[in-house]
C-alpha cells in the first residue's frame, strides 16, 4: 500500500507536534522538580583565602539562600582581624587552629547559621559593642571545637 505525498506530509506534520508537545510537558515536569541542594566547598590555606571563601560563601547565600557552603582549613591560619560572617556555611578546621595574636575576634557571626567543627581559635581578643546597632537573627554551633587563652573585653555604651 502506497500513501500520498499529502497524507505523508501531514502525518510527519502530526508527529512533529506531539514531539514538540511531549517536549514542553518534560520541559513544565522538570521545572516544577525542586531543586538538589546546591553545594560549594573552598579548601583555604591562608587568611586571604578564608575571606576571599567566606566572601563568596555571602554572595552564594544572597543568590540561593538554600546552597550550603563549606570551607575546610588546609592547615593552621594567623589573622589580625575580625572575619565578618553574614552566611549559611560550615567551616572545618580539620584539627587546625585559627591565631589571632591577640589582635581581635576571629568571627563576627553577623547572620546566616554557622557550624564550626574540629577548630580551635587561639589568642583572640573579643571587645563588646559600644551599644550601636546590633547584629541580625546569626545561628551557630561548634562541634569538636576548643578557644585558646581568649579574652574578652566590654564594651562601652554610648
Amino acid at each position: 500500500m502506497s500513501v500520498s505525498p499529502s497524507v505523508h506530509a501531514l502525518c510527519v506534520a502530526r508527529r512533529l507536534r506531539l514531539a514538540a508537545c511531549a517536549g514542553l510537558i518534560a520541559a513544565a515536569v522538570f521545572a516544577a522538580a525542586p531543586a538538589c541542594a546546591q553545594t560549594t566547598s573552598w579548601s583555604v590555606s591562608t587568611a586571604a583565602d578564608l575571606t576571599a571563601a567566606l566572601v563568596q560563601s555571602y554572595s552564594n547565600s544572597v543568590a540561593s539562600p538554600g546552597i550550603v557552603n563549606t570551607i575546610s582549613l588546609a592547615n593552621s591560619i594567623s589573622g589580625t582581624s575580625q572575619w565578618i560572617v553574614d552566611a549559611n556555611v560550615a567551616i572545618m578546621g580539620n584539627g587546625h587552629a585559627i591565631d589571632m595574636q591577640n589582635a581581635d575576634r576571629a568571627f563576627f557571626i553577623f547572620g546566616g547559621t554557622v557550624a564550626l567543627s574540629d577548630l580551635t581559635i587561639r589568642n583572640g581578643n573579643a571587645t563588646g559593642g559600644a551599644g550601636v546597632g546590633g547584629g541580625g537573627g546569626a545561628r551557630a554551633s561548634a562541634a569538636r571545637s576548643s578557644w585558646a587563652a581568649a579574652r574578652t573585653t566590654a564594651g562601652r555604651a554610648r
